[in-house]
């Protein structure tokens, strides 16, 4: 198996113009998307022996897309386009960045909440799999 390299991996979301930059902010569902991969990227690496060398968020910011200008977010750090460009870190850039940062106090933490997200999944799987 080649070495794998995940790029451009990411979730959009549509751009609501009538939320606050404060508001906005709030991605769950970005988090969770991220949380789940990276959890089956760990599987894919322990059981499977995937030789994994990166994983690249799509994107670091809110950007312009040629279909759909300004319409989507992608990003982890908001971009507030009516006032001066301000940049604000989304909820998702502050769990990337405990996730990169392991605690010294418990240096397995980070990996538990991969592999929690992946109990997590397996239990959606298998509860939409028994619809």
């Amino acid at each position: 198996m080649p070495p794998l390299y995940i790029t451009e991996n990411g979730v959009a979301e549509n751009n609501n113009f009538r939320l606050t930059a404060k508001q906005a902010c709030v991605d769950p569902i970005r988090i969770q998307y991220h949380a789940e991969h990276l959890a089956y990227l760990l599987l894919a690496i322990k059981e499977l022996n995937f030789d994994v060398r990166g994983y690249f968020a799509w994107s670091y910011c809110d950007n312009f897309e040629w279909t759909s200008g300004y319409q989507s977010r992608f990003g982890i750090i908001y971009i507030d386009y009516v006032n001066s460009l301000t940049r604000y870190m989304k909820n998702s850039a502050f769990w990337f960045t405990k996730f990169l940062k392991p605690s010294s106090a418990t240096p397995t933490s980070d990996k538990r909440q991969v592999e929690t997200g992946v109990e997590r999944a397996s239990k959606k799987r298998r509860a939409t799999s028994n619809v």
